[in-house]
């Protein structure tokens, strides 16, 4: 039986849909009380999930904005063609999208990191070996060099 590429193999729908997950497994769960929990398990301060509408909001726009930027510039509109990325070819598109959004957009850059987090919570489910690129200290992506080498005029 051949797969059937629809608007549900889509890679917005598929982070959207991460997303949605996120929102309804956090609304009702204390942020504070899942970072202490995260800490005393894993030693990290951070929450996986989302925890009031507004960043859900945002976060299905910020999934919109990434997945079209996908779609419109490397013809990548399917989860299944995500999948077969390389983590490093993953992580140059990541790269290219942030220094779209700092060169074409000018966008702040508090709004970049926003970004950044966003897209750390809404891939990591998906894509798991690419967690490395966004906690270790190494890597932070290069991006956070890439925002402090550059001069924000908002």
């Amino acid at each position: 039986m051949a797969k059937v590429k629809g608007r549900r193999n889509r890679i917005k729908y598929l982070l959207i849909s991460i997303a949605k997950i996120m929102y309804e497994e956090g609304k009702y769960k204390s942020k504070h009380m899942v970072i202490e929990e995260n800490y005393k398990k894993y030693n990290m301060r951070e929450t996986h999930l989302i925890h009031d509408y507004p960043t859900y909001e945002k976060y299905k726009d910020i999934a919109a904005m990434f997945a079209n930027y996908l779609r419109s510039n490397y013809n990548i509109k399917y989860e299944s063609q995500l999948m077969k990325l390389s983590k490093e070819e993953l992580y140059q598109y990541i790269s290219e999208y942030i220094n779209y959004l700092r060169d074409v957009e000018k966008l702040s850059q508090n709004k970049i990191r926003n970004y950044i987090l966003a897209l750390s919570k809404m891939l990591i489910p998906v894509r798991p070996d690419i967690r490395e690129f966004f906690i270790t200290s190494k890597n932070r992506f290069g991006w956070r060099d890439l925002l402090l080498n550059h001069d924000f005029e908002k």
